[in-house]
């Protein structure tokens, strides 16, 4: 597996695809990766930043096992 850490380190700024609306992209900061509680790396944290103010601020959790 890829070391997601080194390729997106926290404070990178990225661009995710969401998941609910496939096609429609948001700007983002990576906030943290998640470990499971054994050590094993299974998601990257993203904190959107975007002009819909619902989704402004919202923290977004990618799963990267798969």
């Amino acid at each position: 597996m890829e070391n997601f850490e080194m390729i997106f380190p926290v404070g990178t700024k990225v661009l995710c695809e969401s998941e609910m609306w496939p096609g429609k992209w948001e700007a983002g900061i990576v906030k943290a990766h998640l470990e499971t509680r054994y050590g094993v790396s299974w998601a990257i944290r993203i904190e959107l930043e975007s002009d819909d103010p619902r989704l402004d601020g919202a923290l977004v959790d990618y799963d990267y096992r798969f």
